[in-house]
């Protein structure tokens, strides 16, 4: 057996490892969508077994630096909300219960941060989705050109990032690439969930303590 056919069998026995891993993960108590992280944890261990499958391919590991960047940035992220999930819940109880049976006063300060918070998730949320709605559309650029601009040969099928699905790439092209989509929506909704969380707790911080500011000068 040489060194690819024992970096071949690593590698499957690895994504077969986190395929078990993920599919339980539905019986666990650990989330309620644990289907869409499955699913878009399979572009994760996707991009690492093509590290792994080609360690020479210095390009195509470059290129994918963003995009495990982005992974695991993503994955910190969610791991760390579960691991935080109780701590989040009180968090959000104190705001409910904050906004409850407050004066008119204190309740325009808590709408002034409001309206910012609101802003921040806007703007945010339509960068991101613009921004992640381009990068994902580049493997659909050669298709075009084909229709377009028609060659002698067909282009090359591209997925979103270099990624090995350990299956025939051309024969199940449509169907690899739509997973690929689904799991950086999932991871979109994800980073947008958490980091718009964080900012609105940071605002309703900063609105208690202009609440106590208040308090403190008036009454």
């Amino acid at each position: 057996m040489g060194s690819s056919d024992i970096m071949r069998y690593v590698a499957l026995m690895l994504m077969q490892s986190c395929r078990l891993f993920f599919n339980s993960w539905a019986g666990q108590k650990v989330t309620d969508h644990s289907v869409e992280v499955s699913i878009a944890a399979r572009n994760t261990y996707a991009s690492f077994l093509f590290v792994f499958k080609h360690p020479d391919d210095l390009d195509q590991i470059i290129e994918l630096i963003p995009t495990m960047s982005g992974v695991v940035s993503c994955g910190a992220k969610f791991a760390s909300l579960v691991y935080y999930s109780e701590k989040f819940k009180d968090l959000l109880q104190h705001v409910h219960d904050d906004w409850m049976n407050v004066s008119k006063k204190v309740e325009q300060i808590f709408n002034r941060y409001m309206e910012v918070s609101w802003r921040f998730t806007s703007i945010y949320t339509v960068w991101i989705a613009t921004f992640l709605t381009g990068f994902t559309l580049l493997p659909l650029i050669n298709p075009l050109l084909d229709i377009i601009l028609p060659l002698n040969v067909t282009r090359p099928k591209k997925f979103i990032h270099p990624a090995e699905m350990l299956v025939d790439h051309e024969k199940y092209y449509h169907i690899l690439l739509i997973i690929m989509y689904y799991g950086y929506f999932i991871n979109m909704v994800i980073v947008l969930a958490i980091d718009t969380i964080h900012f609105v707790l940071i605002q309703h911080a900063c609105a208690l303590f202009d609440v106590l500011k208040y308090e403190l000068l008036y009454n």
